[in-house]
């Protein structure tokens, strides 16, 4: 064989190994920053969860196709979802705006799994018309899930990803 061939064959696969070497070297770098600024939004307990899929528990699930969030700041939550389900005992004297209030948040908890790597946070929260408790898992990558469960209507689970 050539050497020039041997040699050209030699420094191709060296290439590919180093620029192999060199985008997973990227890639964590890329994981453990997206991880630490994750863990900073959850410990100043300031930050926005955009929902892009929802889970409704007796339909379909089905992609969001407008603008909806979750956002905590301190002991306020934000809550602008939508919501698709059976109301079981709707309150004839007050507007029922769904998930959509603003209001102080109630026993708020945060635990870690470093084995999932997410973060569980749960709180209460008080509409005019309702009362829920919201479970958010936040993975360290940034998607995120919602599951609100209501005492008048069915569960519903949200997707989505912070911001």
């Amino acid at each position: 064989m050539n050497p020039w061939v041997k040699t050209s064959s030699l420094l191709a696969l060296l290439a590919v190994f180093l620029f192999g070497c060199g985008s997973q070297q990227s890639r964590i770098e890329k994981a453990s920053a997206q991880s630490v600024h994750v863990r900073e939004q959850l410990t100043a307990r300031s930050f926005r969860i955009r929902v892009d899929y929802m889970f409704p528990q007796r339909y379909p699930s089905r992609p969001v196709m407008s603008e909806f969030w979750l956002e905590l700041k301190k002991d306020r939550v934000n809550s602008y979802l939508p919501y698709f389900g059976q109301v079981q005992s709707p309150s004839p004297y007050s507007q029922d705006e769904g998930l959509n209030f603003e209001t102080e948040i109630r026993n708020y908890t945060e635990k870690r799994n470093e084995h999932k790597h997410r973060t569980e946070i749960l709180f209460n929260a008080k509409s005019s018309s309702d009362y829920f408790l919201y479970k958010i898992f936040v993975y360290d990558d940034g998607n995120a899930e919602i599951d609100v469960h209501s005492n008048r209507r069915d569960y519903i689970r949200f997707s989505g990803e912070l911001e």
